[in-house]
């Protein structure tokens, strides 16, 4: 589960638990959220939001950088 808060227009807290399939899902789930609400009402918007996603998850694309974020990240490893 994605747990995040927003304050002044930025991620201002964010909690990710559970099980890596499930994660993806809720990714998932927003990104379709945001898409088709876009495409009812601006479907302009919609497509550029599309080709904006598909550049942000391609090869040297800074999103797959990895960065030191300012705040605290703490993950719980569980043993199975």
């Amino acid at each position: 589960m994605i747990n995040y808060k927003i304050k002044n227009g930025s991620i201002a807290e964010m909690d990710v638990r559970g099980k890596m399939d499930e994660n993806l899902v809720d990714v998932a789930m927003l990104i379709n959220g945001i898409y088709s609400m876009l495409a009812k009402a601006r479907p302009d918007a919609a497509e550029v939001f599309k080709r904006a996603l598909v550049a942000g998850i391609a090869p040297g694309s800074p999103i797959r950088e990895k960065r030191d974020y300012e705040g605290l990240a703490i993950v719980k490893a569980v043993k199975k």
